[in-house]
């Protein structure tokens, strides 16, 4: 779950990927530098090695299924906490 407001921050993992799939709420999401809108329903495939994070505009939940030979906190590259920051990556 991500509050209203609050985002995750802008990330990758080297040794796993991430499959998201958006159970309620809306909000943006950054998947390589591309902003686009999230909604219940969205389903995200996050190639291992690829810059992801999530904002929500309201209550989002979503499932998110790892699979990697890595699963674990260890394996966050977080390259800024902020969503500003994230949108000035954006093209």
């Amino acid at each position: 779950s991500v509050l209203p407001g609050r985002n995750i921050s802008y990330q990758f993992h080297q040794e796993r990927q991430e499959i998201w799939t958006v159970i309620s709420g809306t909000g943006e999401i950054i998947l390589n530098d591309q902003l686009s809108r999230i909604k219940a329903g969205d389903v995200f495939q996050i190639p291992q090695g690829s810059k992801h994070a999530v904002k929500a505009e309201t209550s989002l939940q979503f499932i998110e299924v790892q699979l990697g030979s890595k699963v674990s906190e260890e394996d966050v590259t977080r390259i800024t906490y902020s969503w500003e920051e994230a949108v000035r990556f954006c093209k």
